[in-house]
């Protein structure tokens, strides 16, 4: 069971994604269901399944080295907020490195790099509030395997 609060979060919210709505009533509302579907849906399971054991595994070895990566998307009114210059702020008074940028969609995307304890804090504590201008409705984290490069920095728009 994963230690710390932002873990057990991904944990449980991969865990609970097993198919859409749409999937899942249509395959009780057919109790026939014909072979295919039943191995289809059990097809889909396994997958799941295989890629939940996989990001665990994964998870635990970064946290092991004593280093995490996540990537974050973050929606809501923040941009146009100071959000980006924020996160930066932010960011490096925790001591991450990465970036961040606003995306075309309205979202801002981050990517922060190490100690595990200051990624939890950063995300579960810090982007779920943002600045005082800023309203966030929804946020995304993920593991992310991409190069942070040293400190951390302001990017284009996307």
């Amino acid at each position: 069971i994963p230690s710390s609060p932002l873990l057990l979060f991904l944990f449980l919210e991969s865990s609970l994604s097993t198919g859409t709505l749409h999937e899942r009533h249509r395959y009780r509302r057919n109790a026939v269901a014909d072979a295919s579907v039943r191995q289809n849906r059990i097809i889909s399971l396994f997958h799941s399944l295989c890629y939940r054991l996989l990001f665990i595994s994964d998870v635990y070895n970064m946290v092991w080295l004593n280093f995490f990566q996540l990537r974050v998307v973050v929606k809501g009114r923040v941009q146009g907020v100071f959000f980006r210059d924020w996160t930066v702020q932010t960011a490096r008074e925790l001591g991450l490195n990465g970036w961040v940028r606003n995306r075309r969609d309205g979202s801002v995307e981050a990517l922060f790099s190490g100690d595990p304890t200051a990624v939890d804090e950063m995300v579960e504590r810090r982007c779920r509030v943002g600045p005082p201008a800023a309203v966030v409705t929804a946020l995304s984290a993920f593991p992310s395997e991409d190069d942070p490069g040293q400190g951390f920095q302001r990017k284009p728009t996307v």
